[in-house]
């Protein structure tokens, strides 16, 4: 079970990087037109508290297994008795789910470091034309339109599998049977929801924007690359 120590810090060392911002906010000219949808996508609160969640949730875990295996710790039986509230000190284990789960967040994290890295300052977390805009066309811009959307979902989808499979502090120790760990995991589940929603609505209005910008250019790049998530699906 200690095997799952490095990968839950893994994976959490990988959603942070893909739910923080690489450049600052762009000007308020070079944003576009605000829908409400997007005047929530844009509040780095939400994404602050899904962070700041995810650690505790990772930490908690990661404390119950370092000190199920300590039980002669002077403060196990303490710390154990506070973080486990069912009793069950032998219910965390390494299930497949939790394996994929891993996987998906580290490739999608990947996948969004690298766009990072190919789009450079381009890159915010808000739909904007920058004054010094390029149509960026090569790496993962060459395969699909919008690369950094599919990082993101599969980092999302990956951290709810791994969090909350079968075998994770979450499911097994009793804190989804308060009102206290209900509500703050449904909190955090409807705002994961959203902001999924929220990209791939997104992705049609960052289409418009960029073919007004830049375009037969933009023509030309969208019947080159005509897929917007995934090679030859959609």
């Amino acid at each position: 079970m200690l095997i799952k120590i490095p990968c839950i810090l893994y994976a959490m060392a990988a959603f942070q990087i893909a739910a923080t911002p690489p450049n600052p906010p762009p000007s308020a000219n070079e944003q576009l037109a605000s829908t409400f949808v997007e005047v929530l996508l844009r509040q780095r609160s939400g994404l602050l508290l899904l962070k700041c969640v995810g650690w505790v949730i990772a930490l908690l875990e990661v404390t119950v297994i370092t000190v199920s295996h300590l039980p002669d710790w002077p403060w196990s039986r303490e710390i154990m008795s506070a973080l486990v509230l069912n009793g069950r000190t032998d219910c965390i284990y390494m299930s497949p789910l939790f394996v994929i789960g891993v996987i998906l967040t580290l490739a999608g994290a990947s996948i969004r470091y690298r766009c990072y890295c190919e789009l450079g300052n381009l890159f915010t977390f808000e739909v904007s034309i920058r004054d010094d805009h390029k149509l960026v066309q090569t790496g993962l811009y060459s395969r699909v339109r919008h690369p950094g959307y599919l990082g993101v979902l599969l980092t999302v989808l990956g951290v709810f599998c791994w969090t909350a499979c079968p075998g994770s502090w979450l499911r097994e120790c009793g804190a989804l049977d308060t009102t206290t760990g209900l509500f703050i995991v449904g909190l955090c589940g409807g705002l994961l929801i959203f902001i999924s929603v929220g990209l791939l609505m997104r992705m049609s209005s960052e289409d418009k924007a960029l073919e007004q910008h830049f375009g037969d250019d933009w023509v030309q790049w969208s019947i080159e690359v005509p897929y917007k998530l995934i090679p030859g699906v959609f």
